[in-house]
């Protein structure tokens, strides 16, 4: 019985490794979007890493934040916090599969076999605290920013929409103006 509940646990702490893994690459910590109509809605997507952006039309745009040092303070604190999370879970793991009791590794004595597992389950709390850190912290910033009214977080992007020779058609960026027809907010 209680190797089954160590092995269950290591699933679910390799698990909970592998989420953690794709909510740090992914693009959709924030979203907006503009409906102004059927055909001319418009997504924003920013991550820790890029800042996307998205229109019904079917063109996608993503752009990688250039600077570690012009970010904001907070998204750089949930970026520190969600790797510090994954290298701390990477550690439970490899901690957790040699305090098994169905591993052998030397004459260790069944109570320090203990001791390893039980190590490995605090660092797996830990990795859990410091990804919850990051979650809460990022969208606490993201509510506060959207009740604020004097917020100018938005960039502004826009899409040269061409054909080129062979009939296809491209979107290019092209620095903002103001008589542009098609722009895109990220």
């Amino acid at each position: 019985m209680a190797v089954a509940l160590q092995v269950l646990g290591l699933v679910l702490g390799v698990v909970s490794w592998c989420l953690q893994s794709s909510c740090t690459s992914s693009q959709v910590w924030k979203v907006r979007s503009q409906a102004e109509s059927v055909s001319s809605s418009q997504w924003q997507f920013e991550g820790l890493w890029m800042s996307c952006a998205a229109t019904s039309l079917g063109s996608l745009q993503c752009s990688k934040f250039k600077t570690v040092l012009g970010l904001p303070a907070h998204l750089q604190a949930c970026r520190a916090l969600m790797i510090l999370s994954l290298l701390v879970g990477l550690a439970s793991i490899i901690v957790s599969v040699l305090g098994l009791k169905c591993t052998k590794i030397g004459r260790t004595s069944e109570r320090a076999k203990d001791q390893i597992a039980l190590s490995g389950g605090v660092m797996f709390i830990l990795s859990g605290v410091f990804t919850l850190t990051a979650v809460s912290w990022y969208a606490a910033r993201v509510i506060h920013d959207f009740y604020n009214p004097l917020y100018g977080g938005v960039r502004q992007f826009s899409y040269n929409y061409s054909t080129s020779s062979r009939g296809q058609n491209i979107y290019r960026a092209a620095p903002a103006s103001d008589n542009s027809s098609s722009k895109a907010y990220v």
